[in-house]
């Protein structure tokens, strides 16, 4: 199992690494590596067209993994060109970016880490501001499900395999949740009006 971890690091590790990690600056540009669901069945991301809507937004995340917290700032971009997301810590220095264009992946950084593939992260952003018929066929793809239900305050989106629920993304006006109980970590987004 710990052979896969580091495959499926989510957007929180880049935080926790950067914490402990010399400066260095590093660049990794992907052809788009197919993303590991469970430690058996990957899906391939979702060209930028898939988007549901245009977002444009400041947004403050807090999650957790392996025991450890975390929060930051993020300038997230997304449109049916390209997906950008700016990392930016509370005092304000640059901790990097993503950017994704439906051809590759890349993810630009101050800080060491390893051989993380950015696809993980933008497979996080997709299952919750991507349109839920595309996701749907991408997961049936791989014999996964994905289903969405709507609520009070928003929708509610379960990527499921077998009988197990391997994440579940909580999505309202303002606010995202995103929990992976297969690899145990979550954040939770919360755009910042102006």
């Amino acid at each position: 199992m710990k052979k896969y971890i580091k495959n499926f690091l989510p957007l929180s590790v880049f935080i926790i690494l950067y914490f402990s990690a010399c400066q260095t600056s590093k660049n990794l540009t992907s052809a788009l590596n197919p993303v590991y669901v469970t430690n058996s069945k990957s899906i391939q991301l979702l060209s930028t067209e898939n988007i549901e809507c245009t977002k444009d937004s400041m947004q403050q995340i807090f999650g957790e993994f392996g025991g450890q917290s975390f929060s930051f700032l993020a300038y997230f971009h997304a449109d049916k060109k390209a997906l950008q997301l700016s990392l930016i810590s509370a005092m304000g220095t640059d901790l990097g970016s993503l950017e994704y264009d439906g051809d590759t992946a890349s993810f630009s950084s101050g800080m060491i880490f390893g051989k993380i593939k950015p696809e993980y992260i933008i497979a996080d952003i997709q299952n919750a501001y991507y349109t839920s018929d595309s996701l749907k066929k991408n997961y049936e793809k791989s014999g996964i499900l994905f289903e969405e239900e709507l609520s009070e305050n928003g929708k509610i989106r379960k990527i499921i395999s077998g009988k197990d629920v391997v994440e579940q993304i909580t999505i309202s006006k303002n606010n995202v949740t995103i929990e992976n109980f297969l690899r145990g970590y979550i954040y939770h987004i919360t755009e910042i009006e102006e």
